[in-house]
């Protein structure tokens, strides 16, 4: 058993990595979209008329359910033409839409669009004006509230992936001569495919019916294409088990079906929050998120189908109650190993979704993952108390560490179905809080990130014979002014200021150096007007000073323009420092601790063996 067990193991991780590569490797998207900047810049107010609307998403949007609405001060709409989808060199998707000449007004420009991979609606708004300076005030990227009717059906979803994994996981480890498990275990195995088939087609309906655009979802989306091939493969699966309930069948029987079923958990874990990334990142992260919902399905269905298809033998006078225990044993070690894949990967998994520990504390999708974990280490300590009854060994070391008698027991033995009821119950629970979790808004994006580090007022170093110094305001993205002093250090002066050059580089976007003129203002000092620094973050900012007859002079001045806006969306309230480094240090830990106590209990196993023989 123990052979077959780990041939299992392994042949399922190596047939997900397969499927998860070939469903999703190719990609660089992943669900639940987010905005991360405009152009124009919200609150910008431009010189000329800009020739495009632009809004920037770490992750993919569809063009056909995207659209841009432009209206001036007096609420006149303005046509915006061509809207179309481009990608940036960070691998960052545009929406972009091109603009006819815009007359001096404010202008308000509201945006809405599908995120490419679970078709949630995003809104927003920014203003700018052109000529016309118009108030400040921070662009809104609109996610809707969680609707019940798509939590409810992500819920059946998982429930009916749980129960068909929990049939095909239980139908490897049974002992021979259990024939009515084994119809039972096809009877709810056909349960859950057939009802998840059913479930997927009123996620559809849920998302496509309202506007009609369910032909463009299945024709015209990377959902639609996911939606086709797992429709597909649980029909294939369905009419496979269909044929086991009234058919002797062995175990073997049962291999196909749960082959095809790692497919299926890959593609939906593709309409959750799988991270950004590119290339073998996102297929990493395809991977992860596959290892944890098939995890959680194990556990959940192997739980629910041990009650209903396993636990009626315990009956008085059943010829085949002594088979109970061998069963029950054998699938702890399955929810052993899914507990610790589940910790591992839903660590990692928080680590992408949840910024910082005002995320994790402070929205309702940080808090609804804390609800999460407690579920699943109440259901894992019920869990424990089931393997105090079922294995002798687990339960005499739990009685020592408790300082109690031998033979001591948490739970009485009679109970056992009521704590497997109790765990199944917590288990669903647990997949009801992921549904939610899974149709939110992950505490992630540009609202999170930490403030942009401060400049100085004004930057002054010696370059020869000349104080350069340098200053930005209001230094954010837009109209700005660049103030330049030089001043000669030696009298009399060496030769007269000729000519101020000023070079803008962008270290965010590719875009061409900017060379410009300072004009003198007077008192040795010079200046630069306009929207030159369209964009937040790092630049690098040279001025140059001609002098006759000496050479050039010359001081490159790292810069960095503050995104106030984004910066001043969401208050700290504890901290706003990335969580992540300690999220995948604890995974790390978990895995290490799993992994050695896992094969320590082996060793004991054997060990405990070759005594006895």
């Amino acid at each position: 058993m123990g052979n077959r067990f780990q041939t299992t193991i392994f042949i399922s991780l190596t047939a997900l990595l397969f499927f998860s590569w070939l469903t999703g490797g190719a990609r660089s998207v992943s669900a639940h979209a987010t905005s991360v900047r405009s152009e124009p810049i919200d609150g910008i107010t431009l010189s000329k008329s800009p020739q495009q609307l632009k809004v920037w998403f770490d992750e993919g949007v569809v063009t056909d359910f995207s659209k841009f609405e432009l209206a001036d001060n007096a609420g006149k709409a303005i046509p915006v033409l061509n809207l179309h989808r481009e990608m940036d060199k960070n691998g960052q998707v545009i929406l972009v839409g091109n603009l006819p000449e815009l007359l001096p007004n404010a202008y308000r420009v509201n945006w809405q669009t599908r995120s490419e991979d679970d078709l949630h609606i995003i809104k927003g708004s920014y203003i700018f004006g052109v000529q016309q300076a118009v108030s400040l005030q921070p662009s809104t990227a609109q996610n809707p509230a969680n609707q019940p009717v798509e939590v409810i059906l992500r819920w059946l979803i998982f429930t009916g992936l749980g129960v068909l994994a929990g049939a095909l996981a239980l139908s490897r480890r049974l002992p021979a001569g259990v024939r009515q498990v084994q119809q039972r275990l096809a009877g709810l195995g056909f349960l859950g495919c057939s009802g998840t088939i059913v479930v997927q087609l009123g996620m559809l309906a849920y998302l496509g019916l309202p506007d009609g655009s369910m032909f463009q979802i299945l024709s015209n989306t990377a959902y639609g294409e996911r939606w086709w091939l797992s429709q597909l493969l649980l029909l294939v699966m369905a009419a496979l088990i269909f044929r086991l309930i009234s058919r002797p069948s062995t175990s073997k029987s049962f291999t196909l079906p749960g082959l095809l079923l790692l497919p299926v958990v890959a593609l939906q874990a593709m309409n959750g929050h799988i991270a950004p990334g590119r290339g073998f990142l996102f297929f990493f992260n395809v991977t992860l998120d596959g290892l944890h919902l098939l995890a959680a399905s194990f556990w959940t269905g192997g739980v629910f189908t041990l009650l209903i298809a396993v636990m009626p033998l315990l009956r008085p006078f059943s010829p085949e109650k002594s088979m109970v225990r061998p069963i029950l044993q054998n699938f702890g070690k399955l929810a052993g190993l899914c507990l610790l894949v589940l910790i591992v990967t839903g660590f990692y998994k928080s680590s992408q979704q949840i910024a910082s520990l005002d995320g994790l504390l402070t929205t309702l999708y940080g808090q609804a993952l804390l609800v999460k974990i407690e579920l699943v280490l109440l259901v894992a300590l019920l869990g424990l108390l089931n393997t105090a009854i079922l294995h002798p060994r687990v339960g005499d070391k739990l009685a020592r560490i408790l300082h109690r008698p031998v033979g001591w027991r948490p739970i009485p033995a009679h109970l056992l179905k009521r704590l497997m009821l109790a765990e199944t119950t917590g288990l669903a629970l647990t997949l009801l809080v992921a549904a939610f979790l899974t149709s939110s808004q992950p505490a992630r994006g540009p609202e999170f990130n930490p403030p942009l580090a401060e400049n100085p007022p004004v930057i002054s170093q010696p370059v020869n014979d000349l104080l350069l110094s340098f200053s930005v305001k209001p230094n954010r993205p837009g109209q700005n002014f660049l103030t330049f002093s030089v001043l000669n250090t030696r009298r009399p002066a060496p030769a007269p200021i000729e000519k101020v050059n000023v070079r803008l580089h962008s270290l965010e976007v590719e875009t061409t150096d900017l060379q410009l003129k300072a004009e003198p203002i007077g008192g040795e000092r010079y200046q630069i007007t306009g929207n030159q620094l369209k964009y937040a973050g790092n630049w690098q900012i040279t001025l140059e000073v001609e002098r006759p007859g000496l050479p050039l002079t010359e001081l490159t001045i790292p810069w960095r323009v503050s995104d106030a806006i984004a910066n001043n969306l969401r208050p700290v309230v504890i901290s706003n420092q990335p969580l992540a480094p300690w999220f995948n240090t604890i995974a790390v830990f978990v895995l290490v601790a799993g992994m050695a106590s896992w094969f320590g209990f082996r060793q004991n196993s054997r060990s405990n063996l070759q005594q006895g023989t």
